[in-house]
């Protein structure tokens, strides 16, 4: 009764949210159309045209190229218009940079470019030792490490200039993704709390961020996407012969162990961490969504082979419909031993992990663990190191009914749909999601690499 109380009010605050918001837009917007605008408004309207209009419009069951055109024609005039009144205002480069990303266009590389620029002019103009990180995006999402990892690589090989990066933590935000990560992360950022230290760190967010989302600043370099300067970062730092960053420490890894065990989990036993997206994590994207169900021939080749398998993810996850003998499938996301702690260590300490498109295999990535991913999307988004392993959905052209090429798959426009609409509406394909016989040859692979030490042939 209390959960159900507690759930209606959070549905009421969401909803006055959205009504307040469409309600100040259509203000501003009236007063745009009477030349009555500043920097704030303008940013407003700029961001509602992409987070609101522009995405509701390629999203829609109903969609119209017409109307889309024009959405996005009045988004272009309006990028235009107010960067050119507020050149010193990153936070248009970032929407105009997300309306081409959700549009599929690869313009979206010179928004990222205009935003290095700017950086580094603002960064000689406001001569500050320090960058601070938005902490939105950067606390509620646990894939952001990926490019805060590779951001701190860069500062240690040279790549960026060496300002310390501020972490502020507003109260407003009462949970972060998870508590242990932040901790590890520490050691590298300077993370604040305490509503007056905030206060003095989050208006130099817009003058001052570290723009890690975007691109890894890199000298006489430029990447203008951050997977892509990640990965970058990330194959200098292997040729280095260089150690990961993050390691767990001598308590943590006692604490963990005794824990895995608790779990059942022999000790000196192998195990594999795995996490398959499905609609209840966060909200319903088919295009990243997948079966745990397709995954069990992976599962048993896996333990076939005398390892363990954790699922990770919350206790809100699809139910499997299989188990195995000796209890060697351990359904870690709805049991008593889940919590953000176990979270990082089964992570860190797995032999590797099974994961699809979701940011939890950012965490094994950046303590060295290797990774498979299976039905990834956009493509464009992967990052690999050697050893590591994935395999894209299929690619199916609705008008035609035939397969993609995997170089297309692999190319804009075709590797940058960021929600359902893109694949439907602007890329007219569907994903058809890897077999259980992929799944499990993937499996298969990295256990042999990994486990029986066979080592492939360069292909």
């Amino acid at each position: 009764m209390i959960k159900a109380f507690f759930e209606i009010k959070k549905r009421i605050k969401i909803i006055f949210y959205f009504f307040s918001q469409y309600i100040k837009f259509y203000s501003f917007y009236f007063l745009y159309k009477f030349h009555f605008y500043n920097e704030y408004t303008s940013e407003f309207l700029l961001s509602f045209f992409v987070d609101h209009k522009l995405i509701n419009s390629i999203k829609s069951n109903n969609f119209s190229v017409e109307k889309n055109r024009k959405i996005f024609s009045e988004t272009k005039i309006l990028y235009k218009k107010f960067a050119k009144l507020y050149p010193e205002n990153p936070n248009l480069h970032i929407s105009m940079s997300l309306a081409y990303v959700l549009s599929c266009k690869k313009n979206f590389l010179d928004c990222n470019e205009q935003l290095i620029n700017l950086q580094n002019k603002l960064s000689k103009k406001y001569k500050k030792n320090y960058l601070v990180i938005e902490p939105g995006y950067s606390l509620l999402t646990i894939g952001s490490v990926f490019t805060l990892d590779a951001w701190i690589k860069s500062i240690k090989l040279g790549f960026a200039e060496k300002k310390q990066l501020i972490l502020p933590i507003p109260d407003s935000i009462k949970k972060p993704a998870n508590p242990t990560m932040l901790k590890y992360l520490s050691k590298y950022i300077k993370v604040i709390k305490g509503n007056s230290e905030v206060k003095k760190y989050l208006p130099q967010i817009k003058r001052h961020q570290c723009h890690h989302t975007h691109f890894i600043n890199i000298k006489n370099k430029k990447i203008p996407y951050a997977h892509s300067s990640s990965v970058f970062v990330q194959n200098i730092w292997n040729k280095k012969k260089s150690k990961p960053l993050f390691n767990l420490n001598k308590e943590d890894l006692i604490k963990g162990k005794k824990i895995l065990e608790e779990m059942g989990v022999k000790r000196g036993s192998w195990f594999v961490t795995t996490h398959v997206r499905d609609a209840s994590f966060k909200n319903k994207d088919d295009y990243r969504d997948s079966d745990i169900n397709s995954f069990y021939e992976a599962y048993k080749e896996i333990i076939d082979n005398s390892g363990y398998v954790i699922r990770m993810g919350d206790s809100g996850m699809n139910s499997v419909d299989f188990n195995f003998k000796d209890n060697k499938f351990i359904d870690y996301a709805k049991s008593k031993f889940k919590d953000h702690f176990m979270d990082v260590f089964l992570c860190a300490q797995a032999k590797f992990m099974l994961g699809t498109s979701s940011g939890l295999s950012a965490i094994s990535y950046i303590f060295g663990t290797q990774i498979a991913l299976v039905n990834f999307v956009p493509t464009s988004t992967i990052y690999l190191r050697k050893g590591d392993i994935f395999t894209p959905p299929l690619f199916i052209d609705r008008r035609s009914n035939k397969k993609l090429s995997f170089k297309k798959t692999m190319s804009t426009p075709y590797s940058l749909g960021i929600t359902d609409g893109a694949y439907e509406n602007i890329l007219n394909v569907k994903l058809k999601k890897n077999s259980k016989e992929d799944i499990k040859f993937v499996a298969k692979e990295m256990i042999e690499t990994l486990v029986k030490k066979k080592i492939f042939k360069k292909r």
